[in-house]
């Protein structure tokens, strides 16, 4: 349960930290978040947290990262059938490939 308690927190604070425009720190949290989701096998934070530092890696101007997380947290959800979260991510990864003139492969 403390795993738990911890990843909750990590989440938190990356989202604080990413709104105060510290998107370094907030992917440290994430990250934290994902490996703390990954050990508890919890597939619907690690889908969040992939997301998370997508949006960090997009903050940072490093739009492959943030292209090669949305498509794990899609990969993800889509293989539990997370269609809430697949809709966004779906859309997010379309607009960057449409914002970078790619649409091959969105």
């Amino acid at each position: 349960r403390d795993a738990e308690y911890l990843t909750t927190a990590n989440v938190s604070l990356g989202a604080a930290l990413l709104l105060s425009d510290e998107p370094e720190d907030a992917a440290r949290h994430y990250r934290a978040a994902l490996a703390g989701a990954e050990s508890t096998g919890d597939t619907i934070h690690q889908i969040h947290a992939l997301s998370d530092l997508a949006g960090c890696a997009y903050s940072l101007d490093d739009y492959p990262q943030c292209l090669d997380l949305l498509e794990q947290a899609r990969v993800l959800a889509e293989s539990i059938g997370y269609r809430h979260h697949l809709m966004f991510s779906l859309i997010n990864e379309a607009q960057l490939r449409a914002g970078l003139g790619a649409l091959t492969g969105a």
